[in-house]
């Protein structure tokens, strides 16, 4: 059963982690498989982090029983600890969603290992037949144990430290074993914390993977013959060519994380970027005549010793304007201005359209920019990050003013609009708010170019403040953290400001917030799709603004919470985020106060896992050593292009934008890589200037005048696929009638399942003679799906490549040579091992040379 609020499905254990409570349940649906056809489904949640109890415990279950039929009214449930019944009654049932907590302490269990038996039916159908595994523990045994291990994890930290102090700073494996202990110490706080909250699960998990941790780096550091020298970097570094590059041109990797904050322990981490937010607004101003405060120069003060703390570190800074919620705006500005506190805008409270706002916000910039170019360390800024994750949807009547004098420069004349509206206004003054024609297409669409105009005019009103404060000299780098999956989202999310194209045209770097998940489904171990598309997406957009992702959620996001979080899943979204142009990030982890008893974020975080955190540490060191060599695949020949239209977005949204990812998905598994085009950019002349071989336009039915012509001029010279019998078909509002319908000299059906676009991508290669000089040949000749992602380079006058399974199940496969259809050798430039078949399990990747003869 999927709710049909946003026909989405969710995991049992995102409904039982939270979701239910902190949001709307009306708004979440739970996927249930219903084999039997009879309308109704079961789960059941065993709400625990780790399946361990205690004495005194209470286990709870969740059931989930969602039924779209009405016939049937009631099901039956049945809880058995070890083949023996402890629980059995009816649960009554509503068509719709059905959930039921059932408890029951931790003392029935026996000590050990139980087999906890869930059955649910329902009209004399079996609905589910569960087993879970708990453990019954000691409380007094946990605690010793975790004692223990914590008292043998201090003997280790302190031999760690005497070991590295005789060792060669600058050697590559003595930085991760700098970051191991760097790990170990954090987490050795933090497990503390743990225990005064009662955390006995979460603290022992947690000292034994930082033992874990300290027993292998030790060794490594005793054992390890790989004497390899840290690059150097050369400061200061810089956004150049796509990447960030350091004094002498070459590009590094830049890591850090969003929640580790003190310099030392980012330091014994070895990350090599901070964040340092700006001072917030409440500090600086006690009326409308906008003189700093007395404190003014006090926060400006700590504000800027921080940036050079960092710097004398060399830590390069990312920095940002605090979130303006309500406690954080000037007390005066409460009193005066009531009206200006508005809802809908992400991160702020207040109505960007009101111009006392407007004055104190500018005014505010100003004096931050000012203080940054008194300090004499704008070199150290990486990017000064206008927004996070910002977004506009607030109305009120200053916006209603603006919009209309959009609408009269737009249309000029009522009546146009009225014709393009279906509306029968007398004058533009009668236009009242804009959600109440949400309903209206072409009123939707026209709300939404303006509110991509207001976005974009107040950053670049903030980014004229830095402008006017550095008084000719160049000023820091300019970026915004974007929200990456709200491209691929239904049309409802295209009102809240976000062409990125458009914003990009103030930017310098292009920062984003972005999720991939260890989520499995029927093909794939991971959800990597969002990722991959969006990063290809944005190197498309620009190539020369370098990627920078400061809220990098690859371990936990605001809904979605995995209770296990493996190593090798980490390192694998990473390196497959730096293969399709990431630049630098900061990893998402927990940002509040450990000490209270349900800090909300924390269960799932990367602060709880320090195999993870460990993990991230040691691949960014390793990605960094060898980085030029990584930026070769984004910045290779990408032959194939996905039309990327906005107005379809808008009109139609999830019906373009879902076909546009099943046409992506199908084709990134063809060995080459894929980009994407849009209007403006065939305005640009983009297809000729990047040599792009093939153009695919997926159901985007809306195209202004200009895009149909420059289509109909591509088509002339290469093969363009139309996926949908009305691609082009109409045009968004203003821009014209229809042009003479196309004849599409390749068309696809519109599919509902992605593996039916495969065999079409796979022969319209061939068609357009797509040159691929390497390919993949896999051995298993029964797979149903290929999810090995492989893409070649050149790289130092060599052919390089890498391959990544992102499959559920191992897989063997050889390298071939497209023109002659042989298996060539590679070399894993890790192992130095020279190969003519490789095998990968889930998560694992390889990146190689492959070896002329």
């Amino acid at each position: 059963a999927i709710n049909d609020n946003d026909g989405k499905g969710r995991t049992g254990y995102e409904w039982a982690s939270g979701i239910i409570d902190g949001k709307s349940p009306q708004k979440y649906g739970i996927l249930i498989f219903d084999k039997q056809d009879l309308g109704i489904g079961a789960a059941a949640i065993l709400d625990h982090q780790d399946q361990q109890f205690y004495d005194d415990d209470q286990v709870h279950l969740i059931l989930l029983v969602p039924a779209v039929t009405k016939a049937i009214t009631e099901a039956q449930y049945t809880i058995r600890i070890n083949k023996k019944k402890v629980y059995a009654n009816t649960l009554n049932l509503i068509q719709g969603e059905n959930r039921l907590r059932v408890s029951f302490p931790a003392s029935l269990l026996e000590y050990g290992l139980n087999d906890l038996n869930v059955g649910i039916s329902a009209a004399d159908h079996p609905l589910l037949n569960q087993i879970f595994q708990i453990t019954r523990t000691s409380l007094e045994q946990v605690k010793s144990d975790i004692n223990r291990l914590q008292q043998n994890n201090l003997k280790q930290i302190d031999s760690l430290q005497k070991v590295l102090g005789n060792l060669p700073s600058d050697q590559l494996n003595t930085k991760r074993a700098q970051s191991s202990l760097g790990v170990g110490q954090i987490f050795h706080e933090l497990i503390a914390s743990d225990l005064s909250q009662e955390r006995y699960n979460l603290a022992l998990r947690q000292a034994h993977q930082i033992n874990e941790i300290l027993n292998k780096a030790l060794n490594s550091v005793k054992t390890e013959q790989d004497q390899q020298v840290v690059r150097p970097v050369h400061m200061p570094i810089k956004p150049a060519d796509g990447w960030f590059r350091d004094a002498q041109g070459m590009p590094v990797f830049l890591f850090g994380s969003y929640g580790i904050e003190d310099i030392k322990s980012v330091k014994s981490l070895n990350f090599n970027t901070k964040r340092i937010a700006w001072p917030s607004i409440h500090h600086f101003f006690k009326s409308d005549a906008l003189i700093p405060s007395s404190s003014v120069d006090n926060v400006l003060g700590i504000y800027v010793n921080s940036i050079r703390k960092a710097f004398q570190n060399q830590l390069v800074t990312w920095t940002d304007p605090l979130n303006v919620i309500e406690k954080r705006v000037p007390k005066y500005f409460k009193k005066q201005y009531p009206e200006a506190f508005v809802s809908g805008n992400h991160f702020l409270d207040l109505d960007p359209d009101h111009p006392k706002f407007i004055e104190a916000w500018d005014a505010y910039v100003g004096l931050v920019a000012k203080a940054i170019h008194q300090s004499g360390l704008s070199d150290n800024i990486i990017a000064i990050d206008l927004q996070r994750e910002p977004g506009f949807s607030s109305v009120t009547p200053y916006t209603e003013a603006k919009y209309r004098d959009y609408l009269k420069d737009k249309y000029h004349q009522i009546d146009l609009l009225n014709q393009s509206w279906g509306t029968d206004f007398k004058s533009f003054e009668k236009v009242g708010n804009p959600n109440s024609y949400f309903l209206i297409p072409n009123a939707f669409y026209d709300w939404c170019q303006f509110n991509n105009q207001r976005l974009m005019l107040h950053f670049k009103r903030m980014k004229s403040q830095f402008t006017d404060a550095f008084k000719g000299d160049a000023i820091p780098p300019i970026s915004m953290t974007l929200m990456n999956g709200i491209h691929w989202r239904d049309k409802s999310y295209y009102s809240t400001g976000y062409d990125r194209e458009l914003l990009m045209k103030i930017t310098d770097v292009n920062g984003c917030d972005t999720r991939i998940y260890p989520e499995a489904d029927e093909h794939f171990s991971l959800d990597w799709q969002n990722q991959s598309m969006s990063f290809d997406f944005q190197k498309a957009l620009d190539p020369k603004q370098p990627i920078f992702d400061s809220e990098w959620h690859s371990v936990q996001s605001v809904g979605h919470v995995h209770p296990v979080v493996d190593a090798k899943y980490l390192k694998c979204a990473l390196r497959l985020a730096t293969w399709h142009g990431l630049a630098g990030c900061h990893l998402w982890s927990y940002t509040g106060d450990r000490d209270q008893k349900d800090p909300i974020y924390l269960i799932g975080n990367a602060m709880t896992f320090p195999l993870v955190l460990e993990a991230y540490t040691h691949e960014s060191l390793k990605i960094n050593q060898n980085f030029d060599r990584v930026t070769s695949f984004a910045k290779s020949h990408k032959p194939i292009a996905i039309y990327y239209s906005l107005p379809s977005a808008v009109y139609d949204g999830i019906a373009y934008l879902e076909v546009l990812k099943k046409v992506y998905r199908a084709l990134y598994f063809q060995d080459v890589s894929v980009t994407f085009v849009t209007d403006q950019m065939l305005e640009n002349d983009v297809i000729n200037q990047r040599q792009i071989e093939l153009l695919v336009i997926p159901n985007a039915r809306y195209a202004d005048a200009k895009a149909i012509a420059k289509i109909k001029q591509i088509q002339q010279k290469i093969p363009v696929v139309f996926v949908g019998k009305d691609c082009l078909s109409q045009t968004p509002a203003g821009s014209g009638g229809n042009l003479t319908p196309f004849a599409p000299s390749i068309q696809w059906p519109i599919h509902s399942n992605w593996l039916d676009y495969i065999e079409p991508a796979t022969k319209v290669l061939e068609q357009a003679k797509i040159t691929r000089a390497f390919g993949l040949s896999i051995q298993d000749t029964e797979a149903k799906i290929k999810t090995i992602e492989a893409r070649f380079a050149r790289f130092e006058n060599k052919n390089i490549g890498y391959a990544v399974n992102l499959g559920k199940s191992a897989v063997t496969f050889s390298i071939t040579n497209q023109s002659s259809r042989q298996t060539v050798d590679v070399l894993d430039v890790d192992t130095k091992q020279l190969m003519r078949e490789i095998t990968l399990q889930p998560y694992e990747f390889i990146s190689f040379d492959i070896v002329d003869k």
